[in-house]
């Protein structure tokens, strides 16, 4: 595993909360490109997935984490 060092006072975190990625899924939607956060997540210094990421995550996350 490898660490880095948040560069302190100009580091970049970006917090993504209650993805419900199956929901788009079910459009085949992606929340990332229908939100426009794919330039702002490539800057990042750190991405924290935080909420819920998908529904029935038992049956979901395999799916989510693809």
């Amino acid at each position: 595993m490898n660490y880095h060092t948040i560069p302190y006072h100009n580091g970049k975190i970006v917090v993504l909360g209650d993805l419900h990625y199956d929901s788009f899924r079910r459009f085949a939607l992606c929340p990332v490109n229908m939100c426009a956060l794919q330039d702002i997540i490539e800057n990042a210094d750190a991405l924290i997935l935080a909420g819920d990421l998908t529904n029935v995550p038992a049956k979901n996350w395999a799916r989510v984490f693809r």
